[in-house]
């Protein structure tokens, strides 16, 4: 059960797509670690997760 007591639904939204971004990062690591073999839409998805990584590590 996650915590979103102080969420708005916009906001609990917009951080649920993020965490599915991270997992489908996360998920394409694990399948295709040879970045060298990514596509164009692979190696974008990869650019956001670690962005979306990045600001939470800012965040916490």
């Amino acid at each position: 059960m996650p915590l979103r007591t102080n969420l708005s639904e916009a906001e609990a939204a917009w951080w649920d797509r993020r965490s599915e971004i991270l997992v489908q990062g996360t998920a394409l690591m694990n399948e295709k670690p040879d970045v060298e073999t990514w596509t164009e839409r692979e190696r974008r998805l990869w650019l956001y997760a670690v962005a979306i990584g990045n600001r939470i590590e800012r965040l916490q």
